[in-house]
């Protein structure tokens, strides 16, 4: 029988995507590791949103992995024609297909906007770190599922429109102000 962690697991406050975690990835690993042998902290503070990352992988992080692998490759085949590129080149081997996810990521590529885009891929990858939870209610995959969860809710954390809107002007007054040394220098 694998190793539970009621108590641990039962303390950690619940994380929605697009609300502001009440916990972060350090914290969450700090109270992890002093209750984790150091093979399996080690491999609880390897898990991240990109498949690559950590080449083994078990347990919730290998079908994690396995998924966002899958839709890494379908997204770059969708998106290479429109570049003129050979999607080959950006696909990575696969280890299994999911085919109840296809139909959803179809419609989300085919959104117009962006942020929206993005936004339906990060609901689309929630849903598959719920799959994964089935089973997995107080065990080392139960702490890898609830990793992935605050990984993506961290992504979102601090986003508004307000902090968007900064941060295009900070790069539009950075152009201008380049554009302008450009013409001294060129009016010398």
């Amino acid at each position: 029988m694998s190793q539970q962690f009621y108590y641990l697991i039962s303390s950690l406050p619940v994380i929605a995507l697009g609300a502001d975690p009440a916990l972060r990835s350090d914290a969450f690993l700090e109270r992890c590791q002093a209750r984790l042998d150091p093979e399996r902290y080690a491999r609880l503070a390897a898990v991240t949103l990109d498949p690559e990352a950590v080449p083994y992988a078990r347990g919730a992080a290998q079908r994690w992995r396995a998924w966002e692998t899958w839709l890494r490759n379908q997204i770059a085949a969708a998106r290479a024609p429109g570049h003129e590129q050979d999607a080959n080149r950006w696909t990575r081997p696969e280890p299994d297909v999911f085919p109840s996810d296809r139909r959803r990521l179809e419609e989300i590529l085919a959104m117009p906007s962006p942020l929206r885009r993005e936004r339906a891929l990060d609901e689309l990858r929630w849903r598959r770190i719920d799959d994964l939870a089935a089973g997995h209610e107080f065990d080392f995959d139960a702490l890898v599922i609830y990793r992935l969860h605050l990984l993506l809710a961290e992504k979102w954390a601090g986003r508004s429109a307000e902090r968007g809107a900064a941060n295009l002007d900070e790069l539009v007054q950075g152009g201008i102000e380049q554009a302008r040394a450009v013409r001294v220098t060129q009016s010398e």
